[in-house]
């Protein structure tokens, strides 16, 4: 009965001890470990959690989560942190494919988010009414952000998606993979608002 115990206990161990293992090589490998598919896993994921800083490292072309006022997300006013917690509440991706020749990959990924297409027209009409009943003190930047944020979440709360498949094409740098994000794949991802520009 004894040796059995002594048996399971160090089956045990061994079993806590690999995972462990396995779990700290994982969180230890740095941007330059990074294959081109966990690249644009680790780079996705910190848009989901909100890790916009985290997000512009893996970025070839300029960070696009940079306000005039603020060079990290850290910095942004609590108002602005909820407009971006509202604009990708609901984007999601799905890797499809990896193709790696030497230094340049290119991964298949659908991504979707939530359409804020609609909220520039309802932002122009609030400030242009604004403007017209004379209330143009209503619409100074702490209002135009608070409506833009409750337009944000009445969008989220419709449902309606923009998804698409891409091709995201990625370099090997001397700091690890770096996605360039092109024109079609920032659309989708700030949920139509760049076609609207």
């Amino acid at each position: 009965m004894k040796k059995w115990k002594i048996g399971l206990f160090i089956i045990l161990t061994v079993a806590v001890f690999t995972a462990c293992a396995s779990k700290a090589t994982t969180e230890s490998k740095t941007i330059n470990d990074l294959t081109p598919e966990q690249t644009v896993q680790d780079a996705f994921d910190a848009v989901k959690q909100k890790d916009f800083d985290k997000f512009n490292q893996y970025m070839a072309n300029s960070s696009i989560f940079i306000t005039e006022d603020a060079d990290s997300y850290n910095q942004l006013t609590n108002t602005e942190k909820k407009i971006m917690n509202e604009l990708f509440l609901n984007f999601s991706y799905e890797i499809s494919s990896t193709k790696i020749d030497g230094s340049k990959a290119t991964i298949n990924v659908k991504m979707t988010n939530t359409d804020y297409s609609n909220i520039i027209t309802d932002l122009v009409k609030q400030s242009i009414n604004s403007t017209f009943s004379g209330d143009e003190e209503d619409m100074d930047d702490d209002n135009s952000e608070e409506l833009l944020l409750n337009l944000l979440s009445e969008a989220n709360k419709s449902n309606s998606k923009v998804s698409s498949d891409l091709e995201l094409k990625l370099n090997k740098t001397d700091t690890g993979w770096k996605i360039d994000l092109d024109s079609k794949a920032r659309n989708v991802l700030l949920g139509n608002l760049v076609d609207i520009f």
